[in-house]
């Protein structure tokens, strides 16, 4: 089995539900988090058994995190997991975020790769993770993934208010044509009208006086 340390549940609340510690009775986790909660209950620490308590089992990242602005609850979870999805769904236009997760880990995970019992690359695999690790090449690329998911996020951001305001500035032209365009009425028509009377006056008249003379 090789393992590394990497996931860690974190919790995650509102920026202003930070400040006074308030998680409005319930802090939810996904279905695996079953067992968090059964060893928080049966903890002796009053802390732990008061978040067991608390949590609530079953709420996928995206509805806790969602639960966690509008609702000011806190949600737990892995901690690369959570900040990808912030970074991805909940960053601002301007680069900031209303979520706040949490600094320390509440209690400790590892997460491993299982590969067939007495590999022969175990030795290798091993090595060449321990190379990535302490070179700080899984943190560098970490890092890169939140800061492209932050730029994509804000340019969909910036794209959609654009075309908000493109919108809206159709829509106000639209409505000062219609308000200065206005429906033709007799009003409009009626210095037109007379003239079409007259010319029909004068050319009967002409046509009447050829007739006279004609016949003369």
């Amino acid at each position: 089995m090789v393992s590394e340390w990497r996931g860690r549940p974190k919790l995650v609340v509102n920026t202003e539900v930070s400040k006074n510690g308030d998680i409005r009775k319930r802090a939810s986790i996904e279905s695996y988090g079953i067992s968090y909660k059964n060893f928080f209950s049966k903890s002796e620490y009053a802390a732990f058994s008061a978040l067991g308590r608390l949590m609530h089992v079953g709420v996928d990242v995206r509805e806790g995190l969602i639960d966690a602005l509008t609702m000011k609850r806190a949600h737990l979870g892995s901690l690369q997991y959570l900040q990808l999805l912030v970074a991805q769904y909940f960053t601002r236009i301007d680069g900031t975020s209303s979520i706040y997760i949490g600094r320390e880990s509440i209690i400790p995970a590892t997460s491993a790769w299982p590969i067939p019992h007495d590999a022969p690359f175990k030795i290798q695999l091993d090595r060449k993770i321990m190379a990535i690790t302490e070179a700080g090449l899984y943190e560098q690329w970490r890092k890169e993934m939140l800061l492209d998911a932050e730029r994509d996020s804000r340019i969909k951001q910036r794209k959609l208010l654009m075309k908000q305001h493109r919108k809206i500035e159709e829509d106000v032209e639209t409505d000062g044509l219609s308000a200065t365009v206005r429906a033709l009425t007799f009003t409009h028509i009626q210095g037109p009208l007379i003239l079409l009377l007259v010319g029909f006056f004068l050319g009967g008249s002409s046509l009447l006086t050829e007739k006279i003379s004609a016949s003369l």
